[in-house]
């Protein structure tokens, strides 16, 4: 008696990763930045950082380098009418006698208009070309803000079988043959859909062959008297 045979693929199985960035909704993205500028309203630097903050995004403020940052800022005031007013950013005088960004790390000599940081005022106002000058913090004025850019990852499963025909197949034919060899006969059709390999208990006779049905790979059936087990690929009936 011969158990049901197992009829072994390769599977080529993996995940195939896309990652994509975009801006939040009702930001636009300018560099690796994206902004939203409210041009309804006017807003001195508290009321403006609280404003940013309901959208869950600050007021401007470098988060890589400086120059590609100012280029980012400046092309996203010059998208509407900057108007030569500039916006507040995120830069404030401490009461150490030093300016910082948002995050703690000190503003760089080259953010500002040459020299325009040490007249007294508080807070910092981002001009049309992406330089700073420094500005009470009382002035009202319409506010840009500025959110991160959200990168999401999409992934697709991909399966894939070895060795797989894109037409027809070749398959061993012989019978009473319990081994194939390089001399067994092997037969190729484009019409072939499966192999198979099949064992009759009544004869303890093996046959190998081909079909023109669709089987799934590793498919056995039993019928009590003959068992045919299938395979979809090249010369695979040889178990």
């Amino acid at each position: 008696t011969v158990d049901k045979m197992t009829i072994q693929f390769l599977l080529a199985i993996g995940l195939a990763l896309a990652t994509a960035q975009d801006c939040p909704e009702s930001f636009t993205q300018f560099g690796s930045y994206c902004f939203h500028q409210d041009l309804n309203s006017y807003h001195a630097h508290g009321s403006a950082v609280e404003f940013c903050a309901s959208m869950s995004s600050t007021l401007p403020y470098p988060t890589g380098d400086l120059g590609e940052w100012q280029t980012a800022v400046a092309e996203a005031l010059n998208s509407v009418d900057c108007g030569g007013r500039g916006r507040f950013g995120g830069a404030t005088l401490e009461n150490d006698g030093k300016w910082y960004w948002p995050d703690g790390s000190p503003v760089q000599e080259d953010a500002w208009i040459s020299g325009d940081y040490s007249d007294g005022d508080s807070c910092s106002l981002i001009y049309c070309s992406g330089l700073m000058y420094d500005i009470s913090c009382s002035y009202n004025r319409e506010v840009l803000c500025q959110a991160p850019l959200m990168t999401t990852t999409t992934t697709e499963l991909t399966t894939t079988t070895s060795s797989v025909p894109l037409e027809g197949l070749t398959c061993y034919s012989c019978l009473d043959c319990p081994a194939v060899d390089e001399t067994t006969t092997t037969i190729s059709s484009d019409d072939y859909k499966a192999c198979a390999t099949a064992y009759s208990s009544e004869s303890g006779m093996f046959l190998r062959f081909a079909v023109t049905q669709l089987h799934k790979d590793g498919e056995c059936v039993d019928d009590g008297t003959l068992l045919k087990c299938f395979c979809t690929t090249n010369l695979c009936n040889n178990v």
